[in-house]
């Protein structure tokens, strides 16, 4: 049995062509409500598929349950893991989401390719405020799932535009 590494999971994410269909089941099973993003070349920069450049634009909402953020992703366009996904085997879950201690970055990437798993999709999302470094790794032949690792900088705002649905969180 290999040291373990990944630390605790904190997000789940599913893969849809349709993200409000997918949250309104979510909602009704009372996860969220959901942080709504458009993720593309303005405000996602070193966008890499397969270790080369790449420019592909995601909506991605995050709703919270817990401990765990669910995450719904629906590809628009480019070339991305996510869109693979859907043309392959439909809508689902798409990969499980680890901190792996928070240790730095670069440590994580180290140790999945220490492991054998290289990353197949990156980039550096953009806030108002601060950034997040995204990073999937090929685990899926290994685990029937991808797995993803990111880091937010303390600073983080979400960037302007997006926006709550149904609507803001009840403080």
């Amino acid at each position: 049995l290999a040291a373990p590494f990944l630390g605790k999971v904190i997000e789940i994410c599913i893969v849809t062509s349709d993200h409000r269909k997918t949250i309104d089941g979510l909602l009704s099973l009372g996860i969220g409500p959901f942080r709504i993003h458009s993720f593309d070349n303005t405000n996602v920069i070193h966008q890499t598929y397969h270790g080369r450049p790449a420019s592909f634009e995601l909506t991605v909402a995050f709703g919270r349950q817990g401990n765990v953020i669910w995450e719904v992703m629906e590809p628009v366009s480019g070339e991305s893991i996510m869109a693979d996904f859907l043309n392959k085997r439909g809508e689902g879950i798409h990969h499980v989401a680890f901190d792996c201690g928070n240790v730095p970055v670069e440590e994580r990437q180290a140790e999945f390719k220490k492991r054998g798993y290289r990353p197949v999709q990156e980039g550096l999302w953009r806030g108002k405020k601060g950034s997040c470094y995204f990073m999937f790794f090929d685990t899926e032949d290994a685990t029937t799932t991808c797995f993803e690792s990111y880091a937010f900088s303390d600073d983080w705002e979400d960037p302007e535009g997006s926006t709550w649905y149904p609507g803001p969180p009840e403080e």
